[in-house]
């Protein structure tokens, strides 16, 4: 790997040397990077979505390096919000070219530094999406109704450095706990979580208002108790100073979901050609769960870079 780093003009300046490096493509967007040049606008690892603009600058007075900070690619689409068009209650995109698409929902928004890829043949459906997302939050449920995934890569195209954007098939690949060599893999089946929850709203005593909310073995969560006995696991959640009662079921499964019980797939060792977005199924017995790729963490420390994956959780 290299960390090319870029001025203002989007001109490649050259090779760094970093003596520290941090990028997290997914989660928290971020990257940092510690080098003795100046007036480092941004920095990149060739073919690779690796990379970002640096716009946070930290110096002192007894010491020639400087951090620098700042979003990733991903990062920056998290920072443009699709509003509705005037007189629309939603921004919809019709049927068509995924990349057309995508070139409909980054558009001139960042002066062409990130900006869609030539097509790529596949087709999406019309989408609808929510209201006063981001565009990555946009391109996410693109994805998730279409079967694909963002991939960006950052490069130099004809003396300027540009990120490309393209949607392409989510890969998932299969693999049976304890008999798939090509992996070591850790599963860890948590069921010490909350399967019962008393959400308390507003009112005093008697007459306060109380909903009561389960969970099943599978994580759905209801007003129909199928847990009982020594299985259960009961929890209290008092938000008395909601405004209205009618809330208090959505609030309440929002805090529940923070309870549950869990089932975690970690797994070490990827192929390379893994993407945030693709996926591994692992089977162990008749139990079947499916760990989507959704942080990709690169670093580099005294001179030694390391790729590290990350799973979403299952709550």
């Amino acid at each position: 790997m290299a960390l090319i780093i870029f001025n203002a003009e989007r001109h490649d300046v050259g090779t760094a040397k970093p003596f520290a490096l941090d990028i997290e493509a997914g989660g928290e967007n971020w990257m940092s990077v510690t080098l003795e040049e100046q007036g480092v606008y941004g920095a990149y690892i060739p073919g690779t979505e690796f990379g970002g603009l640096l716009e946070k600058v930290t110096e002192t007075t007894d010491s020639r390096l400087i951090k620098y900070e700042g979003h990733t690619w991903r990062g920056l689409l998290s920072q443009k919000i699709l509003t509705p068009p005037p007189g629309a209650d939603y921004y919809t995109t019709a049927a068509g070219d995924a990349q057309d698409v995508l070139e409909e929902l980054i558009g001139g928004r960042f002066n062409w530094l990130i900006r869609a890829a030539a097509s790529t043949g596949i087709s999406v459906a019309a989408h609808q999406y929510s209201r006063y997302c981001t565009i990555l939050e946009a391109i996410e449920e693109l994805c998730r109704d279409n079967g694909l995934k963002l991939e960006l890569e950052a490069d130099n195209h004809d003396g300027y450095m540009m990120c490309l954007a393209a949607l392409t098939p989510a890969v998932n690949i299969g693999a049976v706990y304890g008999e798939d060599s090509r992996y070591k893999m850790r599963w860890t089946d948590d069921r010490t979580g909350i399967n019962h929850l008393i959400c308390l709203g507003s009112g005093e005593l008697r007459d306060r208002y109380v909903l009561n909310l389960y969970a099943d073995t599978a994580g759905n969560i209801s007003t129909t108790q199928t847990i009982t006995g020594l299985a259960e696991r009961t929890a209290v959640y008092d938000y008395g100073s909601i405004e209205d009662n009618a809330d208090l079921g959505k609030e309440g499964r929002k805090r529940f979901r923070e309870l549950l019980s869990s089932r975690r797939l970690e797994v070490e060792e990827f192929p390379d050609d893994l993407k945030i977005g693709d996926s591994i199924t692992s089977r162990r017995g008749d139990v079947e769960y499916t760990a989507p790729i959704d942080r990709i963490i690169v670093k580099c420390k005294n001179g030694r870079y390391s790729t590290e994956y990350r799973i979403k959780e299952e709550a």
